[in-house]
């Protein structure tokens, strides 16, 4: 499932995408998001290539509203691609 990108992309709106791709997909699972932020404690410390709304967002809480009761996982998109890289080849 694709979407494009919410303009603008604040936390609230691709946040509510996600939500709804995870609707449409019927999934109950956890769920990972990865962000091109580097994520510290839980909130988002810089927004080179997002929206700057998200610089001190507190993503577990964004999250924890979007997709109430489900375990997500967030992590840097780069480091998400390197993970897939040493796992998968």
């Amino acid at each position: 499932s694709t979407r494009p990108t919410p303009q603008p992309a604040t936390p609230d709106a691709v946040a509510g995408v996600i939500r709804a791709m995870v609707d449409e997909l019927g999934w109950d699972g956890p769920v990972g998001v990865a962000l091109p932020s580097v994520i510290h404690d839980g909130v988002a410390r810089i927004a080179h290539n997002i929206d700057g709304s998200w610089v001190g967002c507190d993503v577990v809480a964004l999250f924890d509203r979007h997709l109430p009761g489900r375990s997500v996982v967030m992590l840097n998109d780069a480091d998400a691609a390197g993970v897939t890289e040493v796992h998968y080849g």
